[in-house]
């Protein structure tokens, strides 16, 4: 599951605008298709978490960020 999520990221990550974008998709990307290469660990879980909503978080507050823009 955390491959296929890593494999979404990486078509999303390619369409970012700024490079910070894309560095953080980018590199939660590849550990999220590493992660299942290491030893189950809560630790790396909560990791793993954190990377997949980093992303949706981001996605969704600079799509609020670029409406203010234009509406003002």
């Amino acid at each position: 599951m955390f491959s296929l999520i890593g494999i979404s990221y990486a078509v999303v990550g390619f369409n970012g605008e700024p490079f910070w974008r894309r560095l953080v998709f980018i590199t939660y990307r590849l550990y999220l298709l590493v992660m299942g290469y290491f030893p189950e660990n809560v630790y790396l879980n909560l990791v793993g978490i954190l990377c997949i909503l980093t992303p949706v978080l981001i996605a969704r507050f600079s799509g609020k960020e670029k409406e203010a823009r234009t509406s003002g």
